[in-house]
């Protein structure tokens, strides 16, 4: 009997601390479940913020054309991303080289111009066609390489071309550096979103020497049944 009194008498207190007990280690694992979650958070997030500063780093070295960083570790949808965006930084420098090997190996020259008619870009076949390195023509008046008397007649058919981009085609005269002076024919498109003039101009000078040559043939052609 006092064995059991003892019992009745101490069984709430053992069962009280039992609880309290079992209260402190459940906040102890609550507050460290909370600190394990902030701790993954800001590794997965810092993890996530790298890679993806990676991929915007990627992007402005396309842009520049710099070699792009190593590619992304893992198996989650930004490496996937990152995959997909190296196989169209390889499909634009497939069709940039491409464009390249065009406008490099082109006969015609093939130019650009701002509007205020000065070159930004020039084709190695300046060199040829007119005598001019690319390089030196950067920066200067397309009016310096074309005849006084021509420089009008020119401008008048880039303005008419900005206004009205379906009249882009029209002949003119260059200079070439050593004086002589062909005749070309300038096909012309106006890039309102660029503020330039993409050009090519292909040579004529022999077409018109032909030209030239059948009419002085067809007037003395006329003049010889005149005569008769």
């Amino acid at each position: 009997l006092s064995e059991e009194r003892l019992i009745e008498r101490t069984s709430p207190q053992i069962q009280a601390t039992q609880r309290q007990r079992v209260r402190e280690l459940l906040l102890t694992g609550v507050i460290l479940n909370i600190i394990i979650s902030i701790v993954l958070v800001f590794y997965f997030n810092r993890s996530f913020t790298n890679r993806l500063a990676i991929m915007m780093d990627n992007s402005i070295r396309l842009g520049l054309g710099q070699r792009l960083n190593p590619p992304l570790s893992g198996n989650d949808e930004l490496s996937h991303l990152d995959s997909r965006f190296r196989d169209m930084t390889g499909a634009l420098d497939a069709a940039a080289r491409k464009e390249r090997a065009v406008v490099e190996n082109a006969a015609d020259v093939i130019f650009s111009l701002d509007d205020s008619a000065n070159f930004t870009k020039v084709s190695p076949a300046a060199l040829k066609m007119w005598g001019y390195d690319p390089a030196f023509l950067i920066g200067k008046h397309c009016l310096e390489i074309v005849p006084k008397v021509d420089a009008k007649k020119t401008m008048e058919a880039l303005n008419k071309v900005k206004s009205d981009d379906s009249n882009n085609t029209f002949e003119s005269r260059v200079a070439r550096k050593h004086g002589e002076i062909i005749d070309i024919v300038w096909s012309v498109h106006w890039s309102e979103p660029d503020n330039l003039f993409f050009c090519v101009a292909h040579d004529i000078t022999e077409r018109k020497l032909a030209e030239q040559v059948i009419k002085e043939a067809e007037a003395r052609v006329r003049q010889i049944l005149e005569s008769l």
